[in-house]
């Protein structure tokens, strides 16, 4: 146990605050990236604004071959949790109507919580922490949905490099119909924007997205 403890903390401290935003993941062959490629150890996230349906995001998902998390707490609070591989990013987000490409927040240290999506009465906060354990590094990525009345949702994750976590508005069914254009009232969803009132595009999608490159 201590010498588990000891990695993650020399882990900890060789982690940079200020990492190098790689030029692209596939340099100058195939498509251009939908996202940047943050080089170092830590997490970057993704808030990816979308004027697809809830249902076009959900069967997207669907497609990339994730692999759905969903519990009971996410669920009543309208939030639904997937796990994919970080190959099938760029896929994902074109597949999206009106998504474009994204400069990532990225996670340091120390160890914080962050708001990635806030509504009028809710918000979605995540924190991510690198980890050396028996099998090798691990990313701990952590998220929770917070209202007025307290915290709805809490959940931590342990993620093995290559992978990467989605979070997206819930529906009554999974995945949502295509033709379903807005999701349920929810905590999750109105943090992320989902209202007739709102002009800006919802967000469709968050993506976490743990690095393992040591500078």
């Amino acid at each position: 146990m201590l010498t588990r403890l000891a990695s993650a903390i020399l882990v900890l401290a060789g982690c940079s605050a200020n990492p190098e935003v790689a030029t692209a993941p596939h340099e100058m062959s195939g498509p251009t990236p939908m996202t940047l490629h943050v080089a170092g150890e830590g997490t970057e996230v993704h808030a990816i604004r979308s004027n697809a349906t809830i249902g076009e995001i959900h069967r997207a998902v669907l497609r990339s071959a994730a692999r759905r998390l969903t519990n009971e707490a996410d669920g009543e609070a309208g939030l639904e949790l997937a796990v994919l591989d970080v190959d099938g990013i760029d896929a994902l987000i074109r597949a999206q109507t009106g998504a474009r490409m994204v400069v990532p927040d990225w996670l340091g240290i120390p160890v914080q919580w962050h708001r990635v999506a806030v509504g009028p009465a809710s918000m979605i906060q995540v924190r991510s922490w690198p980890l050396i354990t028996e099998l090798g590094p691990r990313a701990v990525v952590e998220y929770r949905v917070v209202s007025d009345g307290g915290t709805a949702a809490r959940r931590e994750l342990l993620v093995v490099p290559g992978q990467a976590v989605v979070l997206m508005a819930g529906a009554a069914t999974w995945p949502a119909d295509p033709d379903l254009r807005d999701p349920p009232v929810s905590m999750a969803a109105a943090a992320m924007g989902w209202s007739r009132d709102q002009s800006d595009a919802a967000i469709g999608m968050i993506l976490l997205v743990p690095r393992f490159e040591p500078r």
